[in-house]
């Protein structure tokens, strides 16, 4: 039987203040003005590097977008964008903000977006995307003021406590499938979840750890809001060779912002495993609240060879593993060559193959900096080695984390040498410490129009995660600031490349 114990009755707040500076809503002559500065400081958002924005009229989003999904990253503890600023509406605006920033999220007219949880939360990038938050704040007409915006966790977390009945029972080896809606129909005007759908078995986050107290812990899954019939099939564990699948014996209601303790007892029989759950609710209050001990000191483990036999070395951080050196394969992992285009006549006219060139096509250059890839080459998948991935833009900002936060993340990936100034100097204060394990080399890129720059000054990377049909993300270094920077450029760019795995 399951015991629900409801140890608090109130939904957390994300605490996050948003200020909006705006110039007056109306000029001389009545005409819309457009917002003069628009920057968002999050207070105790320290997981959230990046925000989407709408400016609608009040209470509406069938009308006009002031802002339609405007993109706003973190840079030294404010949330800042490129994109246009919005027009004020004799009507006010309604200012709605949302993370983690989802391209064409929101359909137009419509203010109901369908959000889904990743069905492998194994992989920390897709575990982090996973915890979806919201909130809105209006902006009156003729207002001055700086207004205020909290966002809040739209959805819950689900943490697995396995204690076994009898002392010396190992469970080192138990796996865990939940089977939980996956997809939530989220209202942006009121900022809740409405429904969800789409049932689907849930790969959890973590492995199960023995603790203090005989318990195994470690295993968490981000959940869209739902009811859990108590005969419904929930969970699937998988212990000893042995598996099968309960249900919670009890219906539960799972809401947003909730954290959901589920302690299973597990008694081992001579004919079966006899499983009983007890759940206990609590506000999320404590960030995401990651399964994996950051570790102290980077660790270096066995070398990674690609297809062409080229060694690199490999440092642990945190759960990730990361070459430590720029990839210079001219071959994909299935034994595919890659074309490999010098001429920069013909690197500007190539439009969705998969390329590769070396800095001023100097053999020295790409000795010291690996190969330079356009995005194509990275979109087959097949370009790590096996096993291996391209980053996602999510994976790199848990390295920026891991190396202090983004505006410090620069001079810990830094290379200890080969930064150079616009005097062609390498004074020691431009260099970095190198101790996030990166070393980050300045090997500039190559441009659209195929001509080469910043070598020694800029070392740029590309994510695996694209913008739209034509453009995607990429983290860069310079010569000249602590600091970690994300980029949005052509697909037809040649960036370095890094390959990413998680210790298994």
């Amino acid at each position: 039987m399951t015991r629900i114990m409801r140890k608090h009755q109130y939904i957390l707040l994300l605490a996050a203040a948003a200020t909006l500076a705006a110039g007056s809503c109306k000029d001389n002559n009545n005409t819309p003005q457009e917002l003069q500065e628009l920057t968002l400081n999050i207070n105790g958002g320290d997981d959230i590097n990046e925000i989407g924005v709408y400016a609608t009229e009040e209470n509406t989003f069938s009308g006009t977008r002031y802002l339609d999904n405007a993109r706003f990253s973190k840079d030294n503890g404010l949330f800042t964008s490129t994109d246009p600023g919005a027009v004020l509406s004799d009507n006010g605006l309604l200012i709605t903000a949302y993370h983690p920033y989802t391209q064409n999220i929101l359909p137009p007219g419509s203010d109901i977006a369908q959000v889904k949880t990743a069905t492998d939360q194994s992989n920390i990038g897709e575990y982090l995307n996973s915890d979806f938050l919201a909130g809105t704040a209006v902006m009156a007409p003729d207002s001055r003021s700086p207004i205020s915006l909290t966002v809040n966790r739209l959805f819950a977390k689900v943490n697995l406590i396995l204690k076994p009945v009898g002392s010396g029972t190992d469970l080192s080896d138990a796996v865990a499938r939940l089977t939980l809606n996956s997809t939530a129909d989220v209202n942006f005007t009121a900022c809740e979840v409405e429904s969800s759908s789409t049932p689907a078995q849930i790969i959890p986050r973590g492995s199960f750890n023995v603790n203090e107290e005989g318990d195994w812990t470690g295993v968490s899954v981000i959940t869209v809001p739902q009811d859990i019939k108590g005969d419904a099939e929930f969970i699937t564990l998988t212990m000893g060779g042995e598996s099968g699948t309960y249900s919670l014996g009890q219906d539960l209601s799972i809401a947003s912002g909730q954290e959901y303790d589920m302690e299973i007892s597990i008694t081992r029989t001579a004919e079966k495993l006899i499983v009983s759950i007890e759940v206990s609710e609590s506000p999320w209050i404590s960030g995401l609240n990651i399964d994996f001990s950051i570790d102290e000191e980077i660790e270096k483990i066995d070398s990674l060879s690609d297809y062409d036999g080229n060694r690199y070395e490999v440092v642990k951080a945190g759960p990730q593993l990361w070459m430590a050196s720029n990839l210079r394969t001219t071959h994909y992992n299935d034994g595919t060559p890659i074309t490999h285009i010098s001429d920069a006549d013909q690197w500007a006219v190539v439009t969705d193959e998969g390329a590769y060139s070396f800095y001023n096509e100097d053999e020295a250059m790409r000795e010291k900096y690996g190969l330079l890839y356009n995005w194509h080459a990275l979109k087959t998948e097949k370009l790590c080695p096996e096993g291996w991935h391209v980053p996602t833009m999510a994976e790199y900002e848990m390295l920026f984390d891991f190396a202090g936060g983004i505006e410090f993340a620069g001079e810990a990936m830094k290379s200890t040498s080969g930064w150079r100034n616009y005097q062609n100097e390498e004074p020691s204060d431009i260099q970095g410490s190198n101790s996030s394990g990166f070393n980050g080399t300045p090997g500039g890129v190559r441009y659209a129009d195929g001509s080469f720059a910043n070598e020694g000054r800029y070392g740029y990377w590309w994510t695996s995660t694209a913008e739209n049909d034509f453009e995607s993300f990429g983290i860069y270094l310079y010569y000249g600031g602590a600091a970690a920077s994300t980029i949005t450029e052509s697909n037809r760019l040649g960036y370095n490349v890094r390959c990413i795995k998680y210790q298994e």
